[in-house]
């Protein structure tokens, strides 16, 4: 059974190592500071999105890998009898995985709100001000003044 422990730690540790590694190189590539210039092309703004729901899912993945390790240790833990140091053991190791997902829950929630905030940006109708730049013609355009013709107005007589 010692076997069976030593390889769902191995695999906890693993599942540890592995979130926050996809967060070191998730934060090197400042996802979290993705421009949210509203002039940047739609290109542009569809290749961030990209690499936020990426990012995302791959923080999601990593953290539902890391949770399913805990849970196969636990139940190897609970399936034996543990003497007090084994059980400090998984204490341990269970505070290490909780550390490791919040931090990445975190991240990913940050990443997740970067991403709303540039999908509306790709949903906005063009601003007037990249209207004007792709069709030079109407930065002169003027708009002529309304006509109205006069509409009559009856008279109170005072009879009634």
């Amino acid at each position: 059974m010692s076997t069976l422990l030593s390889t769902k730690k191995r695999l906890l540790t693993f599942s540890i190592n592995k979130p926050e590694l996809i967060l070191d190189s998730l934060k090197q590539d400042r996802l979290e500071d993705t421009s949210l210039n509203p002039t940047l092309t739609r290109d542009v703004h569809l290749k961030n999105i990209r690499k936020l729901e990426e990012s995302t899912k791959a923080i999601e993945l990593a953290m539902a890998m890391a949770e399913n390790s805990l849970d196969a240790l636990a139940s190897a833990f609970d399936s034996i009898n543990l003497s007090g140091n084994e059980s400090n053991g998984l204490e341990e190791y269970v505070g290490k995985i909780e550390t490791s997902l919040s931090v990445a829950f975190d991240y990913s929630i940050l990443l997740q709100k970067r991403l709303g905030t540039v999908r509306s940006l790709v949903s906005q109708p063009i601003s007037s001000a990249t209207v004007s730049s792709s069709f030079p013609s109407m930065r002169h355009a003027r708009v002529k003044p309304l006509e109205l013709s006069s509409i009559p107005i009856p008279s109170f007589g005072g009879n009634v």
